[in-house]
């Protein structure tokens, strides 16, 4: 506004009277921290000459000094780190104080960190996400740790008040970082905090929309931080707390606003409280989903998210299944031959919840999803010059084939994952084989709008996830299936990788199994990251189908499991992650014969990784936490399987106990990753988090 814009021209006057000219002075500055001098020698012109001698670089040196100059100038001139939107951006030292911090940060990383406290007012700023990386919070001292954790609190406690929007998600964000470095007492204590925070509504800036994300990361990195039983324990402070357009509990944008109650419908392995000495408390949780139930809006959503787990597990008596029941399907929610609505759930995850007659859910939901007249996604339409393609509500639309197979994939995947079988009637099975004969003779265009590729691409993904199941529990012709292997390699030709359903395929189309396994075998020597991940994931859940004892799929031939093992050995870089988790699975449930062929490579490469993925080495920072990570996971693995003797394994085991991170160290006494359930949700489930992200 005009008064602030007087006060910083107020400003630079004073300084120019003392003869500083700080705009110069900070154009200086970043050009020398920005400056990357001529780095490289030049190469030599003859051929077979190699350039010798040494020389001296002085260009890191110099861009340190320049970092402390950048700080000096700030502080000198009287330049605020950061201000308001309000005020011109060349008005703060910001720019000049986050070029500092990302040159500090590997030499000084606890001043790098307050640099970005102090001058970023923005939680996705490149700055904060570069100098706040998990290879660099790695390398920081536990006792810088504590320091930083204790300032990021009070910046958002002074800040509540004075309603400083931009301080606080920046603040939150940071601190949602750095509890991935906490003990879980330590963490506990932070996800304690932030909880608060949640609920005291007195502060009303905390509805602001800006503060969503931070708060969603803040719940979503403390929990995970947590032992199991110290989420067990507060179980009830996340099914319980206060829901967003409930008792005068308003956000500005709802949508983006976090629901902890999702940490518990999100964490399949967690344990609820029993019912024994806790009553009272489940009466509580009880009632206030049955009151958002019957409220509508975004009450009854985020209360039928938290209901899912309590159902699923048998957690309600029978006089509260029979309140949400009726809650549940209030006429007003349930068209005629309909599923409840109003609730973002998917049509599938009805049939583990509540249902006011047996088996009204399984009808419903038979109807909806195997009697409809549908047509493929990909069919664009043109109209007045514009195009568009036709999209179906977030819950699906079985008017779209995409959504069909992947819901149907789905019901399969879950009920068997849970016991329980989805059995088809033979006319059913008949729509279904129509079905996937629909999808696999739909042709396989591009379109040059890159915003529309991208979306037939993601239907094609859906309808890929569903048909890993669907292949493996439904007969389908051989016409069907050759003209399915042709849909799928067009695909990957186009730059989908298509490869998920290829064990189905197998059990379809056995005479072809050599050609499917050398398609799966290029996929995975690709130099295409996307591509190479297709294929692992392909191979994961062939695998998967061929272990099953009432599977007929053929097993993975010993080939392709050494090319896996070759990823391993050779640390290809586009792959090396995925290999890492489809050899854990191979431990998981493989045969000794499977774990056999790739053993030796396995161990090879982990012995490689051990000192390549050291966190103060040279390497691709983005990959190195991740990467240890799946390396532990693999050993602890291997070490259930029989293998804890071998030294590689030993070394990986000895370096996660004196990880960093905890959840790190965790991995060997708790080994959280199971097998995925035959390859279903990844991609969608990405879509529902990409949708809700801005």
């Amino acid at each position: 506004d005009h008064e602030s814009r007087s006060q910083v021209l107020k400003r630079w006057n004073e300084l120019a009277s003392r003869n500083c000219d700080a705009y110069a002075e900070m154009a200086g500055v970043s050009k020398a921290l920005a400056n990357k001098g001529d780095s490289s020698t030049p190469p030599p012109f003859d051929l077979g000459t190699v350039r010798e001698g040494w020389s001296l670089r002085f260009e890191t040196g110099n861009r340190l000094a320049s970092a402390f100059r950048a700080i000096r100038l700030s502080e000198v001139a009287g330049l605020p780190a950061a201000a308001p939107q309000a005020f011109p951006p060349r008005a703060t030292g910001a720019d000049i104080l986050q070029l500092a911090a990302e040159h500090l940060v590997k030499s000084n990383p606890e001043l790098a960190i307050r640099l970005v406290l102090r001058s970023c007012t923005y939680d996705k700023d490149k700055s904060l996400m570069r100098v706040l990386s998990r290879n660099h919070l790695a390398l920081l001292p536990d006792d810088a740790v504590q320091r930083l954790v204790k300032d990021c609190i009070r910046v958002i406690d002074y800040s509540l008040p004075r309603g400083w929007v931009e301080r606080i998600r920046v603040a939150l964000e940071v601190l949602s970082r750095l509890v991935s470095r906490l003990e879980p007492d330590s963490a506990v204590e932070t996800f304690d905090y932030a909880f608060e925070v949640y609920r005291n509504r007195q502060h009303r800036v905390m509805s602001h929309a800006w503060i969503g994300p931070p708060l969603q990361n803040l719940f979503k990195r403390s929990w995970k931080s947590l032992f199991q039983n110290q989420r067990t324990d507060r179980s009830f402070d996340l099914l319980g707390a206060p829901i967003v357009g409930l008792d005068g509990f308003t956000v500005q944008v709802a949508e983006r606003y976090p629901d902890p109650g999702e940490l518990i419908s999100g964490d399949a392995r967690i344990r609820l409280p029993d019912r024994g000495g806790n009553e009272a408390q489940w009466q509580e949780v009880v009632d206030l989903l049955l009151r958002a139930l019957r409220v509508g809006g975004e009450p009854r959503k985020r209360a039928a998210s938290r209901l899912v787990p309590m159902a699923a597990e048998g957690f309600l008596t029978e006089a509260e299944t029979s309140e949400v029941t009726a809650a549940l399907w209030a006429s007003e929610y349930v068209p005629a031959d309909s599923l409840p609505t109003a609730t973002e759930l998917f049509d599938f995850e009805f049939l583990n919840l509540p249902e006011p007659e047996p088996g009204l859910t399984d009808r419903r939901f038979r109807h909806k999803w195997l009697t409809c007249n549908v047509k493929s996604r990909h069919d664009v339409r043109s109209s007045g010059g514009t195009v568009s393609i036709s999209l179906g509500a977030r819950a699906g639309d079985p008017s779209k084939l995409e959504d069909t197979l992947w819901h149907l994939g789905c019901a399969i995947a879950v009920l068997r994952a849970r016991g329980n079988t989805f059995d088809l009637t033979d006319a059913e099975r008949d729509h279904v084989v129509d079905l996937v004969s629909q999808w696999a003779n739909t042709s396989v265009t591009t379109h040059p709008d890159i915003a529309i590729q991208s979306e037939m691409r993601r239907f094609s993904l859906w309808a890929l996830e569903g048909l890993v199941p669907i292949l493996s529990r439904v007969e389908i012709p051989v016409p069907t299936g050759e003209s399915l292997f042709q849909k799928l390699k067009k695909l990957t030709e186009s730059g989908t990788p298509a490869f998920g359903p290829v064990g189905g395929l197998v059990k379809v189309i056995p005479h072809r199994a050599i050609e499917l396994a050398s398609w799966l075998r290029t996929g995975l020597a690709s130099g295409s990251r996307d591509m190479a991940s297709g294929a692992l994931s392909g191979l994961a859940a062939w695998m998967h189908l061929s272990n099953n004892s009432d599977s007929s799929v053929q097993n993975l031939p010993e080939d392709i499991l050494r090319e896996l093992g070759l990823i391993i050995a050779a640390r290809r870089k586009e792959s090396l992650s995925g290999a890492l988790q489809v050899a854990k699975q191979v431990f998981d449930e493989g045969s000794d014969d499977q774990r056999d062929v790739i053993l030796n490579s396995t161990l090879e490469g982990l012995v490689y990784l051990a000192e390549e993925l050291r966190y103060d080495g040279e390497h691709d920072e983005g990959d190195v936490p991740n990467l240890r990570w799946r390396c532990v996971q693999l050993a602890s693995s291997m070490s259930q399987a029989g293998f804890d003797g071998r030294p590689a394994v030993a070394r990986w085991l000895e370096a996660a106990a004196t990880d960093p991170f905890p959840e790190v160290r965790s991995v060997p006494l708790d080994n959280p990753e199971g097998p995925l359930v035959e390859g279903v949700f990844q991609h969608r489930q990405a879509d529902l988090l990409a949708d809700s992200d801005v």
